[in-house]
């Protein structure tokens, strides 16, 4: 019996009548919204007709697919996906698809992109130039301009089209808003969103408050009671409510900023590298770059303030440890770093800030950003060794491979407190899962010829980097690692094992020769004969796999004997099917008999 997937199963029973509670579209946006945006995806799939039997039912299921993609920001899958639409796809759905690439472009970034397309779309456009979609095409131009920093160009595209009547709907009035604020005209804001009370215009009316009001203590307030509410609704793992929430502890961070208050602003901002942040986004913006940058500055401030002099490694030491505001304190190992004059005292420096931020998801994730996404530590200051191995931990916990790999190049020894063992033997589980398949297959073999005797227990260990190997089909390596294995004295057990696995290999390999010799080899090693259990699971292979290249009459005779010694109805019935399904294809792959199949000629 074949095995059914759960997907297979699923759509059944999502698509039957019994269960249609609500339309299948219905049912995949609530899967999407309840944070399975890749089941709904599967599913719609499956549900959607093919676009030269029926063009309607095409359009209407992959409008529900760019939905899903664009609620769940996965903007590049989204823009690929409309590239190349089916040749019956009609000229409106072309261009509703070519706005869909464009808004994608903007999104990660890529405004001129967005703009090339937004060309074609205006100029394309004549037949059906109606007020709405010129609208459309004029917004997401400016947002192009906004994004390029061109906000003169965006503000007369705004006054004209204005003046045409389309200015008047909330996403034009956002778009304005947003170009005041950038403009240093923020008193326009609160005029221009004052009928509008989704929470981008809150944020945007809030922000412009900071800058006309002077009381930021007030602005403060107000974000903080907002962004309580939205840190209740955690759960919530939709992206645009995540989008809100890091535009609340922007204007939290911003608020502190206009109040200096040094320890808050910097935990402000470290909060804001704990969340996602929000591509594209020109006014939202902060990432780990500017938070070491305001380390520095802050620490600068507060040091002058104390009247320490830049350069005094030992004194701006001793007032950090005093200190009992940790984000306080990593400014001042920050200005340590940076202005040290031997390696050791960035070192040491880079070491108490990251001591500084104890334990936890949200400051595992600061740590992340900081070390690992700030271009502060790619010249002078580079990681220290001792924390480049704390970061390996943290990118095997977070299951980043190609990270971990980076960090541990050229990290040959083991940290301190690891054995050596250990350490080679992650190294090599890390170059197989990050892709690099033949350097963890060096680092395994080195091992091996580094030691010479290795315990059972550790042997049983490089046997589990060995089945990576061959998780990620690395049969070619698996196999002289295996083969090495095998030359050691290892108990029966582990031997059958292994030459079960090699045999495997093989087996992958396409050597059906060499594949059943290991297996035949792993059935009879401990008694010559191979009925227990996992000698008659090696032979059951062992004769799939001659059946496979071609020798029948070999295969015949294991299933043969495997059913003199096999009780069990079931396992019975299978191998007895199995030889029937092995004559035929012998008696279909045998040559004719030119004694028995000749002719009688009548002369």
């Amino acid at each position: 019996m074949k095995t059914v997937s759960f997907i297979a199963v699923f759509t059944c029973l999502l698509f039957s009548p019994l269960v249609r509670a609500a339309s299948p579209l219905e049912t995949m946006g609530q899967l999407a919204r309840d944070g399975a945006p890749q089941l709904a995806l599967e599913l719609l799939d499956r549900a959607q007709p093919s676009a030269s039997d029926n063009i309607g039912g095409w359009m209407f299921f992959e409008r529900q697919r760019i939905a899903i993609l664009g609620d769940w920001q996965e903007w590049r899958e989204l823009a690929l996906r409309l590239e190349s639409l089916p040749p019956e796809a009609p000229e409106d759905f072309r261009r509703w698809a070519d706005l869909q690439r464009a808004n994608a472009f903007l999104q990660i970034k890529k405004s001129a992109w967005a703009m090339e397309t937004l060309r074609e779309l205006v100029w394309s456009d004549t037949a059906q130039r109606s007020a709405d979609n010129m609208a459309a095409y004029q917004r997401l131009i400016i947002r192009a301009y906004l994004q390029q920093d061109r906000l003169e160009d965006a503000r007369r595209s705004l006054i004209r089209y204005r003046a045409s009547g389309w200015g008047k709907t909330e996403p034009w009035a956002i778009l304005q808003a947003r170009l005041a604020l950038r403009s240093g005209r923020p008193e326009q804001v609160v005029t221009t969103l004052e009928a509008f009370e989704s929470e981008e215009a809150k944020v945007l009316k809030t922000l412009a408050l900071l800058h006309t009001q002077s009381d930021p203590l007030t602005v403060l307030k107000q974000a903080q009671s907002a962004l309580t509410t939205w840190e209740k609704l955690e759960s919530d793992s939709t992206r645009s409510h995540v989008a809100d929430r890091w535009r609340w502890q922007w204007v939290v961070m911003a608020a502190n900023r206009s109040l200096q208050r040094p320890a808050d602003l910097l935990s402000a901002q470290e909060a804001l590298l704990n969340g996602p942040g929000i591509e594209g986004d020109r006014l939202f913006q902060f990432d780990a770059e500017q938070l070491w940058q305001s380390y520095i500055k802050q620490g600068l401030a507060e040091g002058n303030r104390r009247q320490l002099l830049v350069g005094e490694a030992n004194a701006w030491a001793e007032v950090a440890s005093e200190m009992e505001t940790p984000a306080l304190q990593r400014a001042f190992y920050a200005v340590i770093a940076e202005n040290a004059h031997t390696q050791e005292e960035r070192d040491v420096a880079l070491l108490a800030l990251d001591d500084s931020f104890g334990e936890g998801e949200r400051a595992d994730a600061v740590r992340w950003a900081l070390w690992m996404d700030s271009n502060a530590f790619t010249g002078d200051i580079a990681l220290p060794d001792n924390l480049r191995y704390r970061l390996i931990d943290l990118a095997l916990a977070r299951h980043d491979m190609l990270a971990a790999a980076r960090l541990m190049n050229q990290l040959d020894t083991a940290p301190e407190g690891v054995e050596p063992l250990d350490w080679q033997l992650q190294r090599a589980r890390v170059w197989i899962m990050s892709g690099d398949a033949p350097a963890g297959a060096r680092e395994l073999q080195q091992l091996l010829r580094d030691n010479a005797e290795l315990e059972l227990k550790f042997v049983d260990r490089v046997v589990q980097v060995v089945f990576d190997l061959q998780s990620v089909q690395a049969h070619s390596q698996a196999i002289p690692l295996l083969q090495t294995l095998l030359k050691r004295p290892l108990p029966n057990k582990l031997q059958r094992e292994l030459l079960f696995w090699l045999a495997d290999s093989w087996k992958a390999e396409e050597d059906t020769a060499r594949a059943a010799a290991y297996y035949l080899r792993s059935a009879t090693l401990v008694d010559g004969v191979g009925n227990d259990p996992w000698g008659q699971t090696a032979r059951y292979q062992a004769a799939e796999v001659l059946v496979e290249g071609g020798f029948y009459d070999d295969a015949e005779r294991i299933f043969e004997g495997l059913l003199k010694v096999t009780a069990e109805a079931g396992r019975r019935a299978t191998l007895r099917n199995q030889l029937q399904s092995l004559r035929l294809k012998r008696n279909h792959h045998s040559p004719s008999n030119p004694i028995t199949n000749t002719t009688e000629v009548t002369p």
